[in-house]
């Protein structure tokens, strides 16, 4: 009888020791001021309720900055709440800060993972080979050479559709031309 309140304990230590582990192991990520944050909601509650440009101008003279840093349900916003700000970090550091967000049924390899595609990549070392190889072939020059081909389907198209008579479906035609 007496094991399980020195187990209880044990376990007691043993999980505050690993709670305090790991949030000292996090990495310290300096942003912005922010709002009162919650677990799961994050900073819902300390959004005003009023129009949004409303809303985040009053958290910045709240806060005495420009830019402010938000959580909400999990997802990361900066607000740049002037001109100058927003210059700034646009502007002047778009290496750091620029980026593209892809939902999962895009990028998770389960769904649909376009996660190699040109259009579904965020930028980095792989998206800059994808431009410099698409650069090649789409520029003005590289176009020209498929100027041909182009005109030749298009009368392509044009000679099937003037072949149309009224019995026939005129979407499902032009639907076969396209794809």
């Amino acid at each position: 009888m007496s094991s399980y309140p020195a187990a209880a304990y044990i376990v007691l230590v043993l999980s505050t020791l690993f709670i305090c582990l790991r949030l000292l192991g996090r990495p310290k990520t300096r942003h912005p001021p922010c709002p009162k944050s919650y677990p799961l909601i994050g900073s819902v509650l300390s959004i005003p309720p009023e129009p949004e440009q409303l809303a985040f101008m009053k958290l910045g003279r709240q806060l005495n900055s420009d830019i402010i840093f938000l959580k909400l349900f999990g997802r990361d916003f900066i607000v740049l709440n002037s001109a100058e700000a927003a210059s700034e970090t646009l502007d002047k550091r778009s290496a750091i800060y620029s980026d593209r967000v892809f939902p999962p049924m895009i990028s998770d390899s389960k769904l649909m993972d376009w996660s190699k595609s040109v259009a579904a990549i965020g930028y980095g070392d792989q998206w800059r080979h994808y431009r410099r190889m698409l650069n090649e072939w789409l520029n003005i020059r590289a176009v020209s050479q498929f100027e041909g081909l182009q005109k030749y389907h298009v009368q392509l198209m044009l000679r099937r559709l003037l072949n149309i008579t009224e019995s026939s479906k005129l979407y499902e035609d032009v639907k076969e031309s396209f794809f």
